[in-house]
């Protein structure tokens, strides 16, 4: 197992108890996690940053430039009510959570907890993903941060997502947003030199 395992191991145990009981049972995965690196030679692993909330820094662009991306992809003829509610989601999660557009493209259904009450998205340190550093694992509560209907888009759009990887039969490792439907209409814009005056 990597840091990265033992990490989502004990965030989702953590994740599963009352707040109130969370930092008895942080102590105690230290305790056995410092037996595990002693007698097996397992990674260390900070759980101290897997109980606090870690929240990104927005307002990149402000409301205004947000909401006309919103409004210039909703007059958009030539792209399908599908691929405008991904995109619409992805653009979301950019300007209210902070996500980088490859944390973003990288999410797997399995990385995202949903109950009554919350919405939990995880952002994984694998080798399948390229973040900026190791400390990009956290847990996310998407509740507290997104509008309700926006919180109601992205719920619609996960239980659909899982219902048709499960009539494909496939596993919740799958990505969370499926480029294929738009991956040949929109062309990738190559990098190129600006012009020198």
């Amino acid at each position: 197992f990597s840091d990265a395992d033992f990490e989502d191991l004990y965030g989702e145990m953590l994740l599963l108890k009352k707040e109130t009981t969370r930092e008895t049972l942080q102590k105690r995965l230290q305790e056995f996690h410092h037996k595990q690196t002693l007698f097996f030679n397992a990674p260390t692993v900070d759980l101290d940053s897997l109980i606090q909330v870690k929240i990104c820094r927005t307002a990149l662009i402000s409301p205004h430039i947000f909401y006309r991306m919103l409004e210039q992809l909703e007059n958009t003829q030539d792209i399908s009510i599908q691929d405008k509610n991904i995109f619409k989601l992805i653009f979301i999660l950019g300007f209210r959570v902070g996500l980088r557009i490859n944390e973003t493209l990288n999410i797997f259904v399995r990385d995202l907890f949903i109950s009554k009450d919350a919405v939990i998205l995880t952002i994984r340190n694998n080798r399948n993903k390229n973040q900026k550093s190791y400390s990009a694992y956290r847990k996310i509560p998407l509740h507290h941060l997104l509008k309700a209907d926006e919180l109601h888009t992205f719920k619609t759009y996960s239980q659909n997502r899982k219902r048709l990887l499960k009539e494909q039969g496939k596993s919740d490792i799958s990505k969370f947003f499926s480029l294929a439907n738009f991956a040949r209409r929109v062309p990738i814009r190559s990098k190129q030199k600006s012009p020198k005056c």
